[in-house]
């Protein structure tokens, strides 16, 4: 049932995305700690995580595999909802 000339985010539900590294403790005595944020804007509820790590890559990391969870936890949420309403006919 795959749509090659459907837009992609027709397909996926997902429209955009950003994402942000910061070091917010730069300067002071802990400046070792980076924060990454994500948003996915997404079909019916956008999600987004923001995680801590020791380098930008541990903390983007992070916030990806919790972006993934939600996803995947909202669009099973999503298909649940609809097999029970295509068993209620």
């Amino acid at each position: 049932m795959d749509q090659p000339d459907m837009p992609i985010e027709l397909k996926t539900g997902i429209t955009g995305a950003a994402a942000t590294i910061q070091q917010p403790a730069k300067g002071r005595e802990t400046n070792h700690i980076f924060e990454a944020s994500i948003v996915v804007y997404m079909r019916p509820n956008n999600v987004s995580a923001t995680e801590k790590g020791s380098n930008p890559q541990q903390a983007l990391k992070g916030a990806l595999d919790a972006v993934g969870h939600q996803i995947r936890d909202q669009r099973k949420k999503l298909r649940d909802e609809r097999r029970s309403s295509d068993n209620e006919f």
